[in-house]
């Protein structure tokens, strides 16, 4: 009878016990699985930005990248996310800073953002983003604000002085392209607070609209900015440095003036 070896019992080692048997590390347990979901953490562009980031910010000290990716680096600002629906960024400030030496000064448009302490008693700075739609100023009690508008000759000197640090002669046409707050705080600022574009009106007090341009004063020469309005002689909307005088130098804002409040002065614009 058939007795040899060749009993074919299946008894190889070929009996798919291989490790291919989706055991192998391509399990979907890997470290790109998906399990981090939280967003990369982004510098808002402005206070306007961090209001939009987070709803709920409380008015304070916020850090801003107003270039975004750019070669300028985030810097520190002070927010109001309150006043006249919130977001804006403090960038230009004086507060009765007896410290400040005009002598010193040349342009109190000239300081970066960046350079000053939101925590300091003045900052002569212009605004560091060009996307800026409007301007609001205070005097500590009552505020207005400007929207810029490309088709107001005078908007756009504010906004060539403000955010490009152009400068622009006195204005000797009155009247000329009235730019008045689009909302204020009280009806103090009423009447007086504008420019009025009927040149038949002559007792506007010398209502000039916007320069930016050396000025003189009691220390000498100083690149200076003034938004008149009809409030008569030595008042004005927005100003600082001097007002040609030669009595003050400091801020002017909201119907004051000048000559009298330079060491009392306290003034912050806003942009949003």
């Amino acid at each position: 009878m058939d007795t040899d070896t060749d009993t074919d019992t299946d008894t190889d080692t070929d009996t798919d016990t291989d490790t291919d048997s989706d055991t192998d590390a391509d399990s979907d347990t890997d470290a790109d699985s998906d399990t981090d979901t939280t967003p990369p953490v982004r510098t808002p562009t402005s206070c306007a930005d961090a209001l939009a980031l987070d709803p709920s910010a409380a008015s304070g000290v916020f850090t801003i990248d107003p270039d975004g990716d750019g070669r300028n680096p985030a810097f520190d600002v002070r927010c109001d996310m309150e006043t006249d629906g919130g977001g804006w960024t403090l960038w230009w400030w004086f507060d009765a800073d007896d410290t400040v030496n005009w002598r010193d000064v040349d342009d109190v448009l000239a300081e970066d953002l960046s350079a000053c302490d939101p925590g300091a008693a003045s900052c002569f700075a212009h605004i560091p983003d060009p996307a800026a739609a409007e301007i609001r100023v205070t005097d500590g009690t009552d505020w207005a604000s400007w929207a810029f508008a490309a088709d107001n000759r005078t908007s756009d000197r504010a906004y060539g002085a403000f955010v490009n640090l152009e400068t622009s002669a006195y204005e000797l046409d009155l009247h000329l392209d009235a730019w008045n707050p689009a909302r204020q705080s009280t009806v103090r600022l009423d009447a007086n607070f504008a420019c009025d574009a009927n040149p038949e009106i002559s007792s506007d007090g010398g209502c000039r609209n916007f320069w930016y341009e050396e000025q003189e004063g009691p220390y000498g020469r100083i690149r200076s900015f003034n938004l008149d309005d009809d409030g008569g002689y030595g008042q004005t909307a927005i100003a600082g440095g001097t007002d040609n005088s030669g009595y003050g130098v400091g801020c002017d804002v909201l119907e004051r003036s000048l000559a009298y409040t330079n060491g009392d002065c306290r003034a912050a614009i806003y942009y949003r």
